[in-house]
């Protein structure tokens, strides 16, 4: 912990989050929703890992962050904003719109600016919201779905056909399959798994009903879609995460991420 320089609260408060780095961390983990070591360290300002590590265990320390074991991958770690990290949300958004107004540069999408502007208590909410069901999921997810026989079924089905290079569909929820990522400067191109959301399961996410999955794995499918109704989604052993994200301004998106065992498995191939 800071030591002590005066009873002023806005010196207490800088004492915590007045570095250039924390409230850079803090944005990447409440607004943009960033959860493990290495998605920090993928943002714009490429923050050292050793300023990273020292600046999630000050959070820590300070009771804003909260760590605990990733239930799918137990050599990592996923970070969570606990309320009091949370309560400082309204002072990024101020910051934000501040920005906004001020920098001809900003990568603050208008949508978001506007949001703020416009309904910021409400967005401030969702946000809240989002986290508190989050956090119920995540307790759920981790007990039951890894020692879940119908979804592990599921999971060794889908990833021995994408290993097959063939392409694996579910009725109701959507087709796993493989893509090509393209070549970049210093990154050759490489293979990795890719999801097709079904057209059911995308009026899911824009507020529909949820959709109804057939098929021999329909029990395991059910569980992963009940489970994707929030920002954090549900981490399917060794296909990656699955989840229903809100972007501001426009509709929800359904989003995978494959998982990078998977990924590397598939580049290889």
């Amino acid at each position: 912990m800071p030591p002590r320089r005066s009873d002023c609260p806005i010196t207490y408060a800088l004492d915590f989050i007045g570095d250039k780095w924390t409230l850079v961390v803090l944005r990447d983990l409440i607004i943009v929703r960033k959860r493990q070591f290495r998605d920090f360290l993928a943002s714009d300002e490429k923050i050292a890992s050793n300023i990273l590590s020292s600046r999630l265990k000050l959070l820590e320390a300070a009771g804003m962050v909260t760590r605990r074991r990733d239930p799918e991958h137990a050599r990592q770690v996923i970070y969570e904003p606990t309320e009091k990290g949370l309560d400082l949300l309204p002072l990024m958004l101020e910051m934000v719109r501040w920005s906004a107004k001020y920098d001809s540069r900003t990568a603050a999408p208008p949508a978001l600016v506007r949001r703020i502007a416009e309904d910021r208590d409400a967005y401030i909410a969702e946000i809240r919201s989002s986290e508190k069901g989050a956090r119920r999921m995540a307790t759920r997810s981790s007990k039951t779905h890894r020692t879940d026989k119908r979804l592990r079924a599921f999971v060794q089905e889908v990833t021995a056909t994408l290993l097959e290079g063939k392409p694996h569909r579910t009725p109701g929820l959507g087709t796993f399959a493989t893509c090509t990522r393209r070549a970049s400067e210093g990154r050759a191109a490489y293979k990795m798994a890719m999801f097709r959301a079904s057209a059911e399961l995308r009026d899911y996410a824009s507020g529909g009903p949820p959709p109804a999955v057939s098929g021999p794995h329909a029990e395991a499918a059910t569980a992963i879609i009940a489970a994707m109704q929030n920002e954090i989604g549900v981490n399917v052993p060794l296909l990656g995460r699955l989840a229903v994200v809100s972007v501001p301004g426009e509709k929800p998106k359904v989003i995978f991420h494959g998982a990078e065992d998977l990924n590397d498995v598939l580049a290889a191939s």
